[in-house]
């Protein structure tokens, strides 16, 4: 039986997951006011506009190439937009969708080859699907119309 290794994430990975869920809470606070007037107004733009939840997930999971990166991102996104913007927890359920869609869909996938980058596509359709699913989920029944 051989023993199991568990690779620490190396501080240059932590460091690029933080930064990005920096960067992710820059944009969550500049989204804020057009998130605002879309819910009303039109839930289908609503839903493209929040897709800015998984840009921050993707690119970590992109860039490292490390698996659970998508997830350490959107934990510390949700963190940093949770203690800082008065939409708190309720920010953290996107986040962490999205994180956990990109690492699930990605799991085991290294590189570039083009089984990964599939994944890579697959992840984001199956992100934007799940996010939407969570907006619909907010919106009343009379306010699930293209314009009010």
């Amino acid at each position: 039986m051989t023993p199991t290794t568990h690779r620490l994430l190396s501080t240059r990975v932590l460091l690029i997951c933080a930064a990005l869920a920096a960067i992710h809470l820059l944009l969550h606070t500049m989204t804020v006011p057009a998130l605002t007037a879309l819910a009303p107004l039109s839930p289908p733009a609503y839903g493209l506009v929040a897709g800015v939840h998984s840009f921050s997930p993707f690119l970590a999971r992109r860039i490292t190439d490390t698996p659970g990166t998508a997830s350490l991102t959107s934990a510390f996104a949700a963190l940093f937009v949770a203690v800082t913007t008065p939409a708190g927890v309720v920010a953290v359920i996107p986040l962490l969708i999205a994180g956990g869609t990109v690492d699930c869909c990605v799991r085991g996938g290294r590189g570039t080859s083009k089984i990964v980058e599939r994944r890579y596509v697959f992840a984001a359709l199956l992100a934007a699907v799940l996010l939407f699913a969570v907006g619909l989920i907010v919106f009343s029944p009379e306010h699930l119309t293209p314009t009010s």
